[in-house]
């Protein structure tokens, strides 16, 4: 008669010569997992219970079989593979498409992320890999093209991280601190082109910032004061002439706008009303009509800008002249 331990090992050894899958490392809970409860009904051991993840419920971040009230412990079988310890993910975990292709590899550790995660899309492209509880988070398009790449402590983002756009050029790079963005932020085009330079302090804008069209002209610049422009900024067409509408000062993200009023006769207009003329102080000046910015009134009532002609009295209300008007003001 065997003693207790040689009869507890002697099927062990026997099944490691017949299924030698063990012997390499295939985990107990893989085998009791795919339905193969030979082991425990040889050995006698206890194994954990194995479920479909369609028997389970979720309440508040534990997990149950259903109409239980304890937090499920065993091995999780289905769309959502892994082994749950007191309701939680703890070890290897894996999730599949429902046409039973690979969509993430993971680990937990006590129903908290852990280890390395990969994410693949439907056609098996890795769409992002990460490292909990630190390391780097890299994500890729679709074409397999890196999309960006950081580091992570913790949960928030910390330390530089490189952003590129899907032909493989540099979209952006900065730096995150506890989360936030902080600091110098620079952002390309996807031609190359650089498309803004600035600050940020804890995730707002702040300081000077120059942005750029994709041709390498300037398009705007000025300065910004927890996210919200601040002061005098410029706005240029593509170009390279300066955009009225987009330029002034701002305050607290609004501009301020200091309205001149000309008051004169009109000696031209061009454009079916577009742009009128008339002459102040012996110098002839201009007005852009907008159709839908601009008001636009004849002995005190609302017309169309094509109602405006030459010879009559009017006032532009403008910011400057050259400027889009924001009233035209018209007697005859």
């Amino acid at each position: 008669r065997l003693p207790p331990m040689k009869r507890t090992l002697a099927p062990i050894l026997l099944l490691t010569l017949l299924f030698p899958s063990l012997a390499m490392g295939q985990s107990l809970n893989d085998w009791v997992g795919k339905g193969k409860g030979l082991f425990c009904e040889t050995t006698g051991l206890a194994c954990p219970e194995s479920v479909e993840m369609k028997v389970l419920v979720k309440i508040d971040g534990l997990y149950y079989k259903k109409f239980t009230d304890i937090p499920f412990t065993g091995t999780v079988t289905g769309q959502e593979q892994g082994y749950l310890k007191k309701g939680k993910w703890d070890g290897p975990w894996t999730r599949y498409y429902n046409n039973g292709k690979l969509e993430t590899k993971a680990a937990y550790k006590e129903g908290k992320k852990r280890g390395i995660w990969i994410k693949y899309d439907g056609n098996g492209q890795i769409e992002f890999k990460r490292t909990y509880e630190y390391g780097n988070w890299a994500s890729y398009y679709k074409n397999g093209q890196l999309r960006f790449i950081g580091p992570y402590k913790g949960d928030e983002r910390n330390g530089p991280w490189v952003y590129y756009h899907s032909n493989g050029r540099l979209s952006g790079k900065g730096n995150y601190k506890d989360g936030y963005t902080h600091g110098l932020q620079l952002s390309y085009h996807s031609n190359g082109q650089l498309w803004g330079k600035g600050a940020y302090r804890r995730g707002k804008r702040y300081g000077p910032w120059v942005i750029y069209w994709n041709n390498g002209q300037l398009s705007f610049k000025g300065n910004y004061k927890y996210d919200k422009e601040d002061g005098p900024w410029v706005g240029y067409h593509k170009d390279g002439t300066v955009d009225d509408d987009n330029s002034g000062f701002f305050k607290n993200g609004v501009k301020v706008v200091k309205l001149a009023r000309h008051t004169g006769k009109i000696t031209k207009t061009k454009r079916r009303g577009r742009r009128i003329y008339l002459m102040y102080r012996d110098k002839e000046v201009k007005a852009k009509v907008s159709g839908s910015r601009t008001k636009v009134t004849l002995n005190g009532r609302r017309v169309r800008r094509s109602a405006v002609k030459v010879g009559m009295t009017s006032t532009f209300v403008y910011s400057r002249a050259g400027a889009t008007a924001k009233q035209i003001i018209c007697k005859n």
